[in-house]
């Protein structure tokens, strides 16, 4: 049986993979360089639609309008390819080091004694070079890249609202940012051992399948259709079973967020209609751009 752990994140395992970045450094810095320019990009759109509310269209302003309006599909312009660029860059990086990773892999195998393959299964080995390796190309693509851009871009985002817009505003909606934090620690740990389970059975079934294909002429010499198809549906099971328990958290998952999410804006809206209501100084375009950065904050999330 195989078997698949470790920690959610081994920070040396990290920087070993980051090792195979090296030859593609000018790529994952221009990648870097594009995530933070579209976290600064995304967070100046809330900011504009503040002023476009408030300041033109409340403000009587035509001229003002038109002006905001160009900014902000100028950038909504260059934020659609910086998106773009990223995205492809990301991806390219991801795959190169694969490919690089693979090759190396490939290699080594080749070098091992016939004891290493007398004890492993040949299909575990086709798992790890494939399936799992492919994994690794996600870290860049789907990853470190993004999970840098996003914390990035939600960094400006909270500096920006509560230097920009009225703190108490931001503090009330944004006060279920404690429950967010336990039900994404909670998706954390799950989502780890499912993944797990579902790699392993990925693993289990392709040995299972090579193995038995490449002896076929003894199950069948044997007799023994029956019971092999017995132990391929045992295996087959487990492997659902593992998917569903991934598929699981995350039905449960999301719509938590969904929920934490509107519970945010409407927390915002009533503090911040309760607050104009009695004269006090949030606008309507203030709540607007609130609306905005909130469904912006738990959009990496979802």
């Amino acid at each position: 049986m195989s078997n698949v752990g470790g920690k959610a994140f081994d920070f040396k395992l990290f920087l070993k993979v980051l090792g195979y970045v090296k030859p593609y450094r000018v790529l994952f810095i221009s990648a870097v360089a594009l995530t933070i320019s579209l976290g600064a990009i995304g967070t100046a759109r809330p900011i504009l639609t503040r002023q476009i509310i408030d300041d033109a269209i409340l403000g009587n302003n035509p001229e003002l309008l038109v002006n905001l309006m160009l900014w902000l599909m100028g950038l909504l312009l260059i934020e659609s390819i910086g998106s773009f660029a990223f995205m492809y860059a990301a991806n390219w990086l991801g795959q190169s080091i694969i490919k690089d990773i693979r090759i190396e892999l490939y290699d080594k195998l080749q070098n091992f004694r016939l004891g290493f393959y007398d004890r492993i299964p040949v299909g575990q080995l086709v798992t790890r070079v494939v399936s799992d390796i492919e994994t690794i190309a996600q870290v860049f693509s789907e990853g470190i890249l993004v999970i840098f851009g996003d914390l990035f871009r939600i960094a400006v985002m909270l500096f920006a609202m509560f230097f920009f817009f009225n703190p108490m505003l931001v503090l009330i909606s944004l006060s279920v940012v404690p429950v967010l934090f336990v039900a994404t620690r909670w998706f954390q740990r799950g989502i780890k051992g499912a993944f797990q389970a579902v790699r392993n059975e990925v693993s289990n079934l392709n040995t299972f399948v090579q193995e038995h294909l490449g002896g076929i002429a003894i199950v069948q010499a044997f007799g023994r259709e029956a019971q092999e198809m017995g132990k391929f549906e045992t295996i087959n099971a487990r492997h659902r079973d593992a998917n569903i328990k991934s598929i699981f958290y995350y039905a449960l998952f999301f719509p938590i967020i969904e929920v934490l999410s509107a519970i945010s804006i409407g927390l915002g809206v009533w503090y911040g209609g309760m607050n104009a209501a009695q004269g006090g100084g949030v606008t309507v375009g203030e709540l607007t751009a609130i609306i905005i950065f909130i469904g912006m904050l738990f959009r990496p999330l979802r």
